[in-house]
C-alpha cells in the first residue's frame, strides 16, 4: 500500500500535468447552457426534496438564473474572468446525529460524500511535507449544497 506521502506526490504530479483543452474565450453559461436554452423546455436538472417531490429545471430556467447571478456579480464589481470563491459559514457544520435543517428558500439540495482533512494547527505557505505535520486526521463528510 503506498504511503500517504507517495499518494500526495502522485496527486500533485497529476494536478501539475493536467490540462483542459478549452478555448480561451469559453464560457459555460453562454457556450453550453445558452446553446441548449432554445425555448423547447429541454430538461437540464432534476431536483428532489426530502419528501421525494420532483422539480425539473429546463435549460431555459438555468439560463435565466445564470443571467440573474451574472448581473448581480457585475453589480458587485466582479468582472468576467475574476476569481470567485464561495465559502460555507461555520454555522453550516453540524455534528453526528444532528438534524439537517434545509434553508426555507431551498427547493433543491444536493449531497455528495467527501473526504475531509482535519487540520490540527494553522498551515500556511507550507511545503507538502510540512503540511502533513499539521494534519490531525481524516473523516468523511456529507456535503450538502
Amino acid at each position: 500500500m503506498p504511503t500517504l506521502r507517495k499518494a500526495l506526490e502522485r496527486y500533485q504530479r497529476a494536478c501539475d500535468d493536467f490540462r483542459w483543452n478549452v478555448p480561451e474565450q469559453f464560457n459555460f453559461g453562454r457556450d453550453v447552457v445558452d446553446h441548449w436554452a432554445d425555448g423547447s423546455g429541454r430538461p437540464a436538472l432534476f431536483c428532489y426534496d426530502t419528501t421525494g417531490n420532483e422539480r425539473r429545471l429546463s435549460f431555459d430556467d438555468v439560463a435565466r438564473a445564470s443571467n440573474r447571478v451574472a448581473h448581480l456579480l457585475r453589480a458587485l464589481g466582479i468582472r468576467p474572468g475574476d476569481p470567485l470563491i464561495l465559502l460555507k459559514p461555520p454555522s453550516a457544520v453540524i455534528g453526528p446525529e444532528e438534524p439537517i435543517v434545509y434553508p426555507t428558500a431551498s427547493s433543491c439540495v444536493n449531497q455528495e460524500a467527501e473526504l475531509a482533512v482535519v487540520m490540527g494547527s494553522v498551515c500556511r505557505h507550507h511545503s507538502p511535507d510540512e503540511a502533513l505535520t499539521a494534519v490531525f486526521g481524516y473523516t468523511i463528510v456529507n456535503d450538502l449544497g
